[in-house]
């Protein structure tokens, strides 16, 4: 309690009471809100090396024997060592005009490894039961039968694939089981690149 010099009681002042803070104002008024604000930057996205791809373009005439394989180099082995990535690659194709009738042809795109040779394309007589067209068939980019008689025809791999220095890819060709030795023109395109 409290006493006046004449020994009077001098009363207590009214309690008031504190406002109550909410969330935002407590964060107004604290300690915190007075500390410097900072602003991450962003962090720019790193991409790899992007590889130099050289474009090919190659030109040549194939003869296909009557009722066998014929194959065509169309990314030849090299001997520079490294490996080489190949990818959309494309074939035109156009049967020369020549005495025998024109043959439908089977035909596959197929990755060769170093130290083999292509195999010949499996095609099953009439009423056999149809069997892998390649082996290894894991080595086939893609294959296919066309009728040149409707014009050029256009072959296409959707799938890149890595050579090693010896490695190559080739061009299998045959003609129907009733087709006839023919002659065919082909320009080759693809994207490549030395890794």
């Amino acid at each position: 309690m409290r006493f006046h010099m004449n020994g009077g009681h001098v009363p207590k002042p009214p309690f008031k009471a504190r406002a109550v803070l909410n969330s935002s104002e407590f964060f107004k008024r604290s300690t915190f809100s007075k500390m410097p604000y900072y602003r991450r930057a962003a962090k720019r996205p790193r991409y790899g090396k992007r590889d130099k791809y050289s474009i090919q373009q190659k030109g040549a005439v194939a003869a296909v024997a009557a009722n066998q394989t014929s194959a065509v180099d169309i990314v030849p082995a090299t001997v520079t060592e490294g490996m080489r990535k190949v990818k959309h690659l494309t074939v035109n194709l156009t049967q020369i005009a020549t005495s025998n009738a024109e043959s439908n042809l089977f035909w596959a795109l197929v990755y060769v490894p170093q130290g083999t040779t292509a195999g010949a394309l499996n095609i099953a007589t009439a009423g056999a039961t149809p069997g892998s067209m390649y082996e290894p068939n894991q080595f086939v980019m893609n294959c296919g039968v066309v009728d040149p008689s409707a014009g050029p025809i256009r072959m296409y791999s959707p799938i890149s694939r890595n050579l090693n220095d010896g490695d190559k890819i080739t061009l299998l060709i045959r003609p129907t089981l009733d087709g006839a030795a023919t002659t065919v023109s082909l320009v080759v395109r693809y994207a490549i690149t030395l890794n």
